[in-house]
């Protein structure tokens, strides 16, 4: 953002610059799974099994969405990776290479190691980090956010590996198209289910994720 010009009583206000508008071009996505269950199950399980039936597709529907997200900043960042070499290469990262206003509502998505450059936030008691006090942490496992291995000349010893940090505002980065129609359904007359005695469990979910600001965030690589 600039600043207005300065206006003069009683003159004619100039023009100034306008925003830039980008189209940006999404087509829903449909995800999803045909989960097969027998009668037995169903009716002689002790507790609510339907209860974690929907709590696992739960986090298989956050799995999903954050799979595609992250499919996004890597193609939004591919080429563009900064070395994070030291701490002073990863403050440069907020303190010169992001924008901000952007910096001033990052976060921080690694894996779950590194743990000597966090601080704990104070602000709540049982649990939340701060990278350099500032900074919130999202931690996710390495099977989310997998690390990239750093192959020998030979091209089958492993020499090591660098480890990917997002660092910027993803709200601004990327934008979820939702259409709001995740489904679970139940039947047990389909095709195959009747006649085995099977209830069969559909889930579908319909969404895009496509990149928005470009330099709303920025990759690092710890070596």
């Amino acid at each position: 953002s600039t600043p207005f010009d300065n206006v003069d009583e009683a003159a004619d206000f100039p023009e100034m610059d306008e925003p830039e508008f980008l189209p940006i071009e999404y087509k829903v996505k449909k995800k999803g799974g045909i989960l097969k269950m027998t009668a037995e199950l169903l009716e002689d399980t002790a507790s609510n099994i339907m209860a974690y039936i929907n709590k696992w597709i739960a986090k298989k529907t956050k799995a999903t969405r954050n799979a595609m997200i992250l499919k996004v900043l890597n193609e939004m960042t591919k080429g563009k990776e900064v070395t994070v070499e030291n701490l002073d290469s990863l403050k440069d990262i907020f303190n010169e290479q992001l924008d901000p206003a952007i910096a001033e509502s990052s976060i921080v998505i690694k894996d779950k190691d590194g743990n000597y450059i966090l601080q704990k936030d104070p602000t709540q008691q049982t649990k939340g980090k701060m990278l350099f006090g500032e900074y919130p942490i999202i931690k996710l496992s390495k099977k989310t956010l997998a690390s990239e291995k750093i192959m020998n000349t030979d091209g089958h010893t492993i020499d090591g590996y660098k480890h990917p940090i997002f660092c910027g505002d993803l709200k601004e980065a990327v934008t979820l198209f939702d259409r709001n129609v995740l489904t679970i359904d139940l039947n047990d007359k389909g095709a195959g289910l009747w006649d085995k005695d099977m209830t069969g469990i559909k889930v579908r979910d319909r969404f895009d994720v496509q990149p928005v600001d470009k330099g709303a965030v920025i990759k690092g690589q710890i070596t």
